[in-house]
């Protein structure tokens, strides 16, 4: 510190001290958080401001925006504003924060980010409402300014919009609980219309007051065929799982001798094998289903004269180990030979046949 004159002035980034009446008058570097800009005192920084490395002005933080300096009049040494722009918030008044995800900032120096609207989202740094984006499956609806779950969708337990199950509609937006489709009526997933409730048609028609799903064979989820092997087969019952829906067919039967000796038509083409369906319940998970696929029955050329029948008992599983077709009989005074039925199919749960 160097005495010094009244009249002499001290440097920006210094401030006068002492008494003029003694000529003790000296500069001594400027306070910190303050600035000194050449006029022998010192002034504190405006808010979101601090002195530069001199202290003979002021700057923004880094993350605000400087606007024009000297608030409009040119002649302060420090910015006429320091502003937090759309996009960001003022988190405090040193710093000017990123608007953060599903909010956001529509003007400059917003002070509490604005929250999207529910079931929509927004990325990091959100300027506009236009910015939210409705979740997966929500659409943005017109009328009530808002993310809603559409017709044919459901809101489940976790809010999430998910398609309406089949064999149910989903009539209004926002449906909280699918409806189910009256029994022995059918609905493809995503219905959302009573008229989507179609009634079931043979052979896919459900049994008495059970909802019918009428699946194509082979895509219900989770599906699995049993092609006729000769072989038992098995159905292992699923984690989480406690009913199975089945559909069982029969083999057909063979096909006959079209002619005689004497060129008469006198036969043709076997029936087709039977057909039943319904649902197994009370099941647990690892439960073993045993599965027999019949065969369809031998033309006549390769069927078994005089073979026998499998007239067994339908809960003995010891007693006819292995459905077979039906018998096949020659009428030799006329020279045709019938074909054999078809086998039978069927399923057993617990050692007891059920289908």
């Amino acid at each position: 510190m160097t005495p010094m004159s009244q009249d002499c002035t001290c440097l920006p980034g210094f401030h006068r001290v002492g008494h003029v009446h003694n000529f003790s008058i000296a500069c001594r570097t400027c306070p910190r958080m303050a600035y000194c800009s050449g006029d022998n005192t010192f002034h504190a920084c405006p808010a979101r401001t601090h002195p530069d490395a001199r202290r003979s002005s002021c700057l923004c933080y880094p993350s605000f925006t400087p606007a024009a300096p000297g608030n409009g009049s040119g002649t302060e040494p420090y910015p006429a504003s320091c502003d937090c722009d759309a996009g960001r918030y003022v988190h405090n008044e040193s710093f000017c924060g990123e608007c953060p995800q599903d909010f956001y900032c529509p003007t400059s120096n917003t002070y509490a980010p604005t929250a999207c609207p529910q079931y929509s989202s927004s990325p990091p740094g959100a300027a506009s409402v236009t910015e939210c984006r409705c979740s997966e499956n929500f659409i943005f609806d017109a009328e009530t300014a808002a993310c809603v779950c559409p017709e044919g969708f459901f809101l489940n337990a976790s809010d999430a919009c998910t398609r309406c199950p089949r064999d149910h509609i989903c009539e209004t937006k926002n449906t909280l609980s699918p409806t189910q489709c009256p029994a022995a009526f059918h609905a493809p997933a995503g219905s959302a219309a009573p008229g989507n409730c179609t009634a079931c048609t043979p052979p896919n028609s459900s049994l008495a007051g059970v909802v019918c799903t009428c699946p194509p064979v082979g895509e219900e989820e989770g599906a699995v065929q049993f092609p006729f092997t000769g072989e038992d087969a098995a159905y292992t019952v699923p984690l989480g799982a406690t009913a199975v829906r089945f559909f069982v067919w029969g083999g057909g039967g063979g096909a006959g001798d079209k002619t005689d000796h004497f060129d008469n038509m006198r036969s043709g083409w076997g029936g087709g094998g039977g057909f039943v369906t319904g649902v197994l319940r009370n099941l647990h998970a690892h439960q073993q289903i045993l599965v027999q696929v019949g065969a369809g029955g031998f033309p006549n050329a390769l069927a078994p004269l005089h073979s026998h029948a499998n007239n067994y008992s339908s809960n003995d599983l010891e007693l006819r180990p292995w459905p077979d077709g039906g018998v096949t009989h020659a009428c030799a005074s006329e020279g045709v030979q019938g074909a054999s039925g078809g086998a039978s199919s069927r399923i057993a749960v617990d050692g007891e046949w059920v289908a």
